[in-house]
């Protein structure tokens, strides 16, 4: 099988773990390409973007019933909406 990389010739590495890999001259272009870490502990940084991005989204895979009933964070979340899923007594008693 040819590398993945799109002006590679050479053979992909195929891995157990990993799967279909690029060729070894293009894991080293890359590993050289790559910048020096600013920070000691670049994973931490990674981790707080990405617990940053949760919360910042975490209302849109709210669902409006959770096994078959209200859901008063969706009807917080999005009052809009609640109309389309809700009658006026189950909104009156949220």
């Amino acid at each position: 099988m040819k590398c993945i990389r799109q002006d590679c010739k050479n053979e992909a590495e195929i891995s157990s773990v990993y799967g279909i890999l690029p060729c070894r001259a293009c894991q080293k272009k890359e590993e050289q390409i790559k910048p020096k870490r600013k920070f000691e502990f670049a994973n931490l940084s990674k981790a707080h973007r990405i617990q940053a991005q949760r919360d910042k989204h975490e209302k849109d895979i709210l669902q409006p019933f959770i096994r078959n009933k209200i859901n008063p964070d969706f009807a917080h979340a999005y009052p809009e909406l609640a109309h389309d899923y809700y009658k006026k007594e189950e909104l009156e008693k949220l």
